[in-house]
């Protein structure tokens, strides 16, 4: 008796489901029914899932925020590493700056600033550029082992700029 009220109430939720399905009352009836896979996390109210309802072991150390779990025990020391190198004793690194450069309207200039003897250029660029000016290249100058810094500019506007090159040396 009890199976048959379970299989009518089915039935007859299928039924409106079909018979209704394109009315406001059908879809109601629709939503009554739920689908496997249907409740997921929108559908949860906040504080919906607690210890009691979560199976035990089932959860994995990935479901936990960092720091939740407690520490394992610390393992054995391991063998000690070969030694490394003993790097740079001191490494030394300055700036230096080229002339001004004077560049007439409308032209291009470059210009370079240089590293001293036993020196590498490690970087650089231009120093006091009116915003007339356009930077169009500032590289090293020599390859593989640069000293100096070039730097190319335009300068588009209607009356005479000047700017410098900047180059940061270092040496070991």
């Amino acid at each position: 008796m009890f199976r048959s009220k379970i299989t009518t109430a089915a039935a007859f939720t299928a039924l409106a489901v079909a018979v209704l399905g394109a009315t406001p009352v059908g879809h109601a009836a629709g939503k009554l029914v739920l689908g496997r896979s249907s409740v997921g996390t929108p559908q949860l109210k906040r504080n919906a899932v607690t210890s009691a309802k979560v199976k035990n072991h089932s959860l994995l150390a990935a479901d936990f925020k960092k720091g939740q779990l407690p520490a394992g025990p610390q393992g054995p020391k391991g063998d000690q590493g070969p030694k490394g190198d003993s790097g740079v004793a001191h490494l030394r690194v300055m700036n230096r700056q080229s002339p001004w450069a004077y560049v007439p309207a409308g032209t291009i200039m470059t210009a370079s600033a240089h590293c001293q003897a036993n020196e590498v250029a490690t970087g650089g660029g231009p120093v006091g550029l009116d915003p007339t000016m356009v930077l169009m290249s500032s590289n090293a100058a020599e390859v593989p082992t640069p000293t100096s810094w070039r730097v190319t500019v335009k300068n588009n506007g209607g009356m005479e700029h000047s700017f410098s090159v900047e180059v940061v040396c270092a040496t070991a």
